[in-house]
């Protein structure tokens, strides 16, 4: 949904409407008041999910959003040379997708 303003609230409520535009059986139920907020950064929702949940001893899901996080960020290295062998330091393995980087914020890349 687009077009929402930050900090207000709204009500909703679903109908049917034909191609000519005409309602179906008229407005569904409303919603209670839904107030909305800025949207939060996909890979911020994730990190929040993997630290929660680690927290709370759920190893497998935190697992899974924080490889949707490192995903996103980080690639497998593919170069070949004998002073980066990932064999000796594993942290050569991977690098980080610079473009990727340079499109989001400072914090949320902390």
């Amino acid at each position: 949904m687009s077009g929402l303003l930050p900090n207000k609230a709204y009500v909703f409520a679903a109908g049917g409407y034909t191609e000519d535009g005409i309602c179906v059986n008229g407005i569904g139920e409303t919603s209670e008041e839904i107030l909305t907020v800025l949207p939060l950064n996909i890979y911020l929702l994730y990190a929040y999910l993997a630290t929660t949940s680690f927290k709370l001893r759920h190893y497998a899901l935190a697992k899974e959003a924080a490889e949707a996080v490192c995903s996103s960020f980080v690639v497998k290295n593919d170069v070949k040379n004998k002073f980066l062998d990932c064999k000796v330091n594993p942290i050569y393995a991977f690098k980080l997708k610079h473009k990727l980087c340079k499109l989001v914020s400072v914090p949320l890349l902390k």
